[in-house]
C-alpha cells in the first residue's frame, strides 16, 4: 500500500511545482496539500475500502480547485473575455498550464476508483454524473451513463438521467427514445419509467410546437423566409454531426442479441405502430418539421399519437393502479389544453376499468374544473356541471365512500370561494348531501363529525348532529363521535354545569368505546384481523382519555369550583384507572406512545398539586407493578432535577439542567439523600437500555460535575465501555466530556 500511494504523490510533484511557481499557493501550503493528500491516500488504499474515505478526498479536491481559481482570478493569472474568445492566444499569454487541468482530471480519476470499487452504489453515480455535467465533461457523461446502465439494468432512474441527458444536453430525441424504450424493455413495472418517457415525448412535442409558433404564427414568414429557417436548421444539424463525428457526446448501448443469434428489438413497445414509427429518424427530425406542409406521420406526431400510445402500453402492463393512470392525466394537465385529446382517453380508461371507484369518478367528474380558477366566470357553470355528474353516479351506487367523496368535494370547494351566492349554494346543496347520506344509513363518523363541523357556530347544532350519529347502533362505540361530542361538550356547556356532564359523558363513553360488539360472524374472523381491530378501537379509548385529562388538568376545567382536596382525589382515581393494566393491556408495545403521553400528564399534574413526594409516590407505585421505560425514568429524573433547582436557582432549564447548574457553581448543590436518589435513577436509566450512550454520558456527567466523585466516574465509565452499541462514538463524546471540564 505504501508503494502506491509513493507512486500517486510522485506524480502529483510536477503539478504542485506549477502552483509555487505561479504563486497561487506558497511552500507552506503545498507542504500541507502534501500531508492531506497523503492521508486521503493512505485512507482509499485500505484493504477494506469506504466509500466516505473517497467522497472526502474528491470533497478536498474540489475545494482545492476552487481556491486555486479564486486565488488565480485575484493575481490576474485567468483569461480576459477577449482571451476566452481564443484560448490559444491566452494560453500563451498567461501561461496555461498543467495545474490548470490536472485537479479537475485528479477528481475524475478518483470517481474513477470509487465507482469501479462500489459499482453498486447508484447514490455514487448520480454524483458522479452531477459533477461531470457541471465540469461540462460531455464525453465522459456519455460513457459512464452507458456504463452505469449495463451495471444497473433494472434500475430505472439511470435510464431516466440518461435521457434527460441525451434530450437537454444533446438535443438528441432518437437516443433519448432508445434509451427510454430499452429501460422499459428491462422495467416494465417500473412506473416512473412510464410517466418520465410520457413526459420526453410531450416536451419534444411542445419544442417542435413552439418552433412552428414562432415560424408561422402571428407575424408569419414568407415562403422564402420559411425556406431559408429550414435551411439553417439543416445546416446546424450537420455541423452538429460533424462534431460529434470529431467527438462523441452521446449514450450509445450494446445490441441485445437473443439466444437465435439475432439482434433483438429495442422495445417491446415496437408492436404499437406509432412507436415503431417515432424511431425513424426522417420522421422526428426536428429541421423536416418545420415545413408548412407536414406528412401524415408528422401531424399524427403533434396530435400526441406517441403519448397516446405509450399510455395504452403503460396500461397493459400495469392494469389495476388507478394512481399509475392519474399520474399520466397530471402530466397531461401540466402541457395545458394543447392536450385535452389525451386528456379525454385517459378519463374513457377510468370510466371502463374503474367505473366504481370513489377516487376514479371524482376524478372524471371533477374534469370540469380543471384549468379554471374560483374567480373566473366560467366556474359557477363548470361547478354545476361537476355536482350534477356526481348526483347521477350516486343515484346508482350510493355508497359510504362515494358520499364521502362527494362531500369532501363540495366541503373543499366551500373552503376555496368567497362570493356569498356561491357559498350559500355550495352550503345547501352539501346540507342536502349529509341529510341523504344519513337517511339511506350510508353516513360514516367522519361524515358526522365534518357535517356537524358546517354549524362551526352554533354548539347546539353540532351537538344535535353528533347525537344523531350516536343514536345509529352501527356507531353508537364509534371513539371519533364520542370524542368529537366530549369535546364540544367541555367548550359548550356552562361552567357550573360541565364537572358532572363531562364526568357522565366519560364514563359512558369509556363503556361503549374499545369493546368490540359481539356478533355471530366474529368467530370467522382471522387473527390478524381481529388484532388489528382492537389496536383501532384501542386508540380511539386513548383519544377520549387524552381529551378528557387534558381538560381535567386545565385551569378551568374538572371541576375548578370543586373543593380541591375532593377535586384532587378524583382525578387521581381517573389517572390510576387510565394507567391500570387492565386499561393499557398488559404490556403491549402497541399503548407504549400512549403511555408515555399520559405519564408525563399524570407526572407534571402531580408535581403541581403535591411537589416531588407525591411524584415520588406516583413514580414508585407505577414502577412496583410494571418495568418502566427509559422515557418514564428520565421523567422522573426531570422532576426531581426540578425540585433540586427550585429551592437553588428558582428555574428550570429542562433535562440536563442540574449538571448545568453544578458547573457554574462552587458548591455542592445536592444533600447525601438526593444524591442517593438521583444516582439510583441514573442506575435504572442505564439498566433499562444499557446500549444507548445517552444514558451513560448523562449518568458520568452527574457523576463528574454534580456528585464530584471521580472513581465513580471512572467506575461508570469502565461499566460503559462494555454495554455501549457503538464504542467509537462513545469514546469521542466522552473524550469531548473530559476537554471541557
Amino acid at each position: 500500500m505504501a508503494e502506491q500511494v509513493r507512486f500517486h504523490l510522485e506524480k502529483m510533484l510536477p503539478e504542485l511545482e506549477d502552483l509555487e511557481q505561479k504563486g497561487v499557493f506558497t511552500k507552506l501550503e503545498i507542504r500541507d496539500i502534501v500531508k492531506r493528500r497523503t492521508d486521503h491516500e493512505y485512507a482509499i488504499h485500505r484493504r477494506i475500502g469506504r466509500r466516505a474515505d473517497f467522497l472526502k478526498y474528491i470533497e478536498y479536491e474540489i475545494n482545492l480547485d476552487r481556491l486555486r481559481k479564486k486565488r488565480k482570478l485575484r493575481l490576474g493569472l485567468d483569461m480576459s473575455q477577449e482571451e476566452q474568445s481564443n484560448p490559444l492566444e491566452g494560453s500563451k499569454l498567461l501561461g496555461f498550464t498543467l495545474s490548470d487541468y490536472s485537479l479537475t482530471r485528479r477528481v475524475n480519476a478518483l470517481y474513477q476508483k470509487a465507482l469501479k470499487k462500489f459499482a453498486g452504489d447508484v447514490e455514487l453515480w448520480v454524483l458522479y454524473f452531477d459533477w461531470a455535467k457541471s465540469m461540462g465533461s460531455s464525453a465522459v457523461l456519455g460513457r459512464s451513463f452507458a456504463r452505469a446502465i449495463q451495471l444497473h439494468p433494472t434500475n430505472p432512474s439511470m435510464y431516466i438521467l440518461a435521457a434527460q441527458y441525451e434530450f437537454q444536453d444533446n438535443n438528441n430525441m432518437t437516443s433519448a427514445r432508445v434509451l427510454m424504450q430499452r429501460g422499459l424493455r428491462f422495467n416494465k413495472e417500473a412506473k416512473s419509467l412510464w410517466h418520465e418517457y410520457l413526459k420526453l415525448e410531450l416536451l419534444w412535442t411542445e419544442k417542435i410546437k413552439e418552433r412552428r409558433r414562432i415560424l408561422f404564427g402571428e407575424g408569419k414568414l414568407n415562403g422564402e423566409d420559411a425556406a431559408a429557417a429550414i435551411a439553417e436548421s439543416k445546416k446546424r444539424k450537420l455541423e452538429e454531426d460533424k462534431e460529434s463525428n470529431e467527438e462523441d457526446t452521446g449514450v450509445h448501448l450494446d445490441e441485445e442479441v437473443g439466444k437465435d443469434g439475432e439482434t433483438q428489438p429495442e422495445s417491446t413497445l415496437e408492436i404499437d405502430p406509432a412507436i415503431d414509427v417515432s424511431n425513424d429518424s426522417i420522421a422526428q427530425d426536428p429541421a423536416l418539421t418545420m415545413g408548412k406542409e407536414l406528412s401524415v406521420i408528422q401531424k399524427a406526431m403533434l396530435e400526441l399519437s406517441i403519448p397516446k400510445a405509450i399510455y395504452r402500453n403503460a396500461i397493459k402492463e400495469i392494469p389495476n393502479d388507478l394512481e399509475f393512470r392519474l399520474g399520466f392525466l397530471r402530466l397531461y394537465q401540466t402541457f395545458g389544453s394543447s392536450t385535452l385529446a389525451a386528456q379525454e382517453e385517459v378519463y374513457e380508461s377510468l370510466r371502463t376499468d374503474f367505473g366504481s371507484d370513489p377516487l376514479a369518478i371524482g376524478v372524471i367528474a371533477g374534469r370540469h374544473l380543471v384549468g379554471l380558477q374560483v374567480s373566473d366566470s366560467k366556474y359557477p357553470s363548470a361547478l354545476k356541471a361537476v355536482v350534477g355528474e356526481y348526483e347521477s353516479y350516486l343515484e346508482t351506487n350510493p355508497t359510504s365512500a362515494m358520499w364521502t367523496q362527494y362531500t369532501h368535494f363540495l366541503t373543499e370547494s366551500l373552503s376555496s370561494v368567497t362570493e356569498s351566492n356561491l357559498q350559500r349554494y355550495i352550503f345547501v346543496i352539501l346540507s342536502k348531501a349529509y341529510k341523504r347520506a344519513h337517511s339511506l344509513h350510508t353516513c360514516t363518523p367522519a361524515m358526522f363529525i365534518a357535517w356537524s363541523r358546517l354549524h362551526n357556530h352554533d354548539s347546539k347544532a353540532k351537538l344535535d348532529i353528533l347525537d344523531q350519529a350516536l343514536l345509529e347502533p352501527e356507531h353508537e362505540r364509534s371513539g371519533l363521535l364520542w370524542a368529537a361530542k366530549l369535546n364540544e361538550t367541555m367548550q359548550s356547556v356552562p361552567e357550573a354545569a360541565s364537572i358532572e356532564q363531562v364526568e357522565a359523558l366519560v364514563t359512558r363513553a369509556l363503556q361503549l368505546v374499545g369493546k368490540p360488539k359481539s356478533s355471530a360472524g366474529e368467530s370467522n374472523t382471522s387473527t390478524a384481523a381481529a388484532a388489528s381491530k382492537l389496536f383501532d378501537l384501542k386508540t380511539e379509548r386513548f383519544e377520549i382519555w387524552k381529551l378528557y385529562l387534558e381538560w381535567a388538568t386545565s385551569e378551568n376545567g374538572g371541576g375548578a369550583n370543586k373543593n380541591e382536596e375532593t377535586r384532587v382525589a378524583a382525578l387521581e382515581r381517573r389517572f390510576r384507572d387510565c394507567l391500570s393494566v387492565q386499561e393499557l393491556g398488559g404490556t403491549s408495545v402497541d399503548t407504549a406512545e400512549f403511555e408515555a403521553y399520559i405519564v408525563g400528564v399524570y407526572l407534571d399534574w402531580s408535581f403541581t398539586v403535591g411537589g416531588i413526594e407525591r411524584v415520588r409516590s406516583a413514580s414508585d407505585r407505577l414502577l412496583s407493578f410494571k418495568q418502566r421505560s427509559t422515557f418514564f425514568l428520565n421523567l422522573v429524573l426531570e422532576f426531581e432535577e426540578r425540585h433540586i433547582l427550585q429551592g437553588s436557582e428558582g428555574e428550570f432549564g429542562g433535562v440536563g439542567a442540574l449538571v448545568e447548574a453544578a458547573k457554574r457553581s462552587m458548591k455542592s448543590l445536592v444533600t447525601p439523600t438526593q444524591l442517593t436518589r438521583l444516582r439510583k435513577l441514573h442506575e435504572l436509566v442505564c439498566f433499562s437500555d444499557a446500549g444507548r450512550i445517552d444514558s451513560w454520558i448523562a449518568y458520568i456527567s452527574f457523576e463528574m460535575y454534580v456528585a464530584r466523585d471521580v472513581k465513580r466516574v471512572t467506575e461508570v465509565h469502565w461499566r460503559a465501555n462494555k454495554e455501549v452499541s457503538d464504542n467509537e462514538e462513545f469514546a469521542l463524546r466522552y473524550d469531548a466530556l473530559r476537554t471541557e471540564a
